[in-house]
């Protein structure tokens, strides 16, 4: 008897981590990436500003300028720091993810833009 009390007090004490962990996962530091706007359209040669927030209701800790990490699904690392000047993306759909490493963990960032061989409205 004394065996199932305990086996149900740790079970109640894991679950209760759980839904810990969760909790601050959903309420954890979030990146939003304000430059530039969702489905962008640039030319090709145009410099691209890109830039991001990390904000949270639970303290992140002080983040180096170097755990900021923006990468292109084409063209691969694009720099650091929560804000990047990129004047070379090459012609095609960009998934561009910026990514921060803080003391809580891994916050990411998304945004698609659009390399276009020619001039296009904006």
């Amino acid at each position: 008897m004394i065996t199932n009390r305990w086996a149900g007090i740790t079970a109640l004490i894991a679950f209760v981590a759980l839904s810990a962990i969760l909790a601050c996962r959903e309420s954890g530091p979030k990146v939003t990436v304000g430059l530039p706007k969702q489905n962008s359209h640039f030319a090709r040669g145009d410099t691209i500003h890109f830039v991001a927030d990390l904000n949270s209701d639970v303290d992140p800790g002080v983040v180096p300028l170097r755990e900021w990490r923006w990468i292109s699904d084409i063209d691969g690392d694009l720099g650091r720091y929560p804000r990047v000047d990129i004047p070379n993306l090459s012609v095609g759909e960009h998934l561009i993810t910026v990514s921060i490493h803080h003391k809580l963990g891994l916050s990411r960032g998304r945004v698609t833009v659009f390399v276009d061989s020619t001039a296009t409205a904006r």
